[in-house]
């Protein structure tokens, strides 16, 4: 969520009072976006280093009384073997339909949220979530790379968590 994750930027870093999540801060300037690499101009903008997780995402269930979109509507997404199909019952609580829970998956990145959660959470928390050319100047780095570090695969190094 704007105002994550390692990349070629110097970043600075401060934590979030709301939900306590750290934010590293993007420095405003070029970059190369989309498909053909085009140069873009943004200011500077926050990032959260992390996505959300059971926990925090439950602190704002639990504080908002929240009801996400898969909880409202009976159906969330799910990938089963082979393919994404609409599974009854399943939502952040139940990931993968009935019979399925998050206990013990408490630092697990949420998900069955849709669009519109994750803005709600956002706001709660008193941020926004990134634009397009936010998120890709994160995920690719000023010069446009596959990955924030250049255009090898991720290795152990920049997976780790810090």
């Amino acid at each position: 969520m704007s105002e994550n994750r390692k990349s070629s930027f110097s970043h600075d870093c401060r934590v979030w009072v709301k939900d306590g999540k750290q934010m590293l801060r993007v420095p405003g300037g070029e970059f190369l976006y989309g498909a053909d690499r085009h140069k873009l101009s943004l200011p500077e903008f926050w990032i959260d280093r992390t996505p959300e997780t059971n926990a925090e995402f439950a602190r704002f269930v639990q504080a908002s009384g929240y009801h996400t979109t898969a909880e409202q509507s009976g159906v969330g997404c799910a990938y089963t073997s082979s393919q994404w199909e609409d599974i009854r019952g399943a939502d952040w609580r139940h990931p993968g339909g009935p019979g399925t829970d998050i206990q013990n998956k408490a630092d697990y990145p949420v998900v069955q949220v849709s669009w519109a959660d994750a803005a709600a959470y956002a706001s709660w928390a008193g941020k926004r979530l990134p634009t397009e050319q936010e998120w890709e100047k994160t995920a690719r780095g000023t010069a446009g790379g596959e990955y924030p570090w250049g255009n090898q695969a991720p290795t152990v190094r920049e997976c780790a968590h810090e």
